[in-house]
């Protein structure tokens, strides 16, 4: 908490709006992909106690936009969603006798299919968020299989474009539409040497600003293969790159989003 104050400083200098994304859940598995494998072993009682002394802490701070209580819940265990749905429901209560204000932002599951079991809260201000990777052989190659797929194009016998990315977000925009809740797409990327990755990103882009949907590219730096200051043809071939189709198309949208 002390390092989150200091980056928070240096976001109201900068007038950075920050989600706190609470990346690692206490006690429970972390899946190989990063995600967290929500079943009995995650220890509720400190997953609500750490959220309850960060609402204290971080009350009515300008640069705080969002409390993200848990990165990609897994739900892959049975009780799994019931599970997860009560956790949500849980840690939103407890922020909430602290900070009626602060956006919530949940995700239904790791999966987008969850989002059809996901029940909406009955609180104020909170905010539904899927991650966006599909296809994942497209997104993840080099990560996950040999590099080899363009976009747009037939990808795993499926051919991919703008209207096949909206068909694979059709359980969240008939969530959104069902109980008229805000959507955050918290995360959404493409590895930086799949080929047409701009024109992905782009058409991702427009769908998100049809639905109304806010986002958050994923990601700046992190980790080189994805971020949108380098690029490259494999891991090993990753540099710097201070401008690029993908920065370009990044950048265009985000300037359509300013205020």
């Amino acid at each position: 908490m002390q390092r989150l104050d200091e980056v928070l400083k240096l976001c109201r200098q900068y007038d950075i709006k920050a989600v706190i994304d609470l990346h690692a859940g206490p006690g429970n598995r972390i899946s190989k992909v990063s995600s967290n494998e929500i079943d009995t072993g995650l220890d509720v009682d400190t997953l609500t106690e750490a959220w309850r002394r960060m609402a204290k802490r971080c009350k009515g701070n300008p640069s705080i936009c969002g409390y993200g209580i848990l990165n990609e819940p897994v739900n892959n265990r049975t009780p799994s969603v019931d599970l997860w749905q009560q956790t949500a429901k849980r840690v939103t209560s407890a922020i909430r006798a602290i900070d009626r204000k602060t956006p919530i932002i949940i995700a239904a599951g790791f999966s987008i299919s969850q989002f059809g079991n996901f029940k909406p809260l009955r609180y104020e201000n909170i905010i539904y968020s899927p991650h966006f990777y599909s296809p994942h052989a497209y997104t993840h190659q080099g990560v996950l299989g040999q590099v080899r797929w363009s976009y747009p194009g037939v990808i795993d016998g499926v051919y991919w474009d703008k209207e096949q990315l909206r068909v694979s977000m059709k359980e969240v925009i008939e969530f959104q539409k069902k109980h008229g809740v805000p959507i955050f797409v918290g995360e959404f990327s493409v590895i930086n040497w799949a080929k047409g990755g701009d024109r992905y990103l782009a058409d991702m882009i427009e769908l998100f600003e049809e639905y109304g949907w806010d986002w958050a590219y994923h990601a700046f730096r992190e980790w080189d293969a994805w971020s949108i200051e380098h690029e490259g043809k494999a891991f090993r071939s990753v540099v710097p790159s201070p401008d690029n189709p993908r920065k370009r198309v990044l950048l265009e949208a985000l300037k359509k989003n300013t205020r």
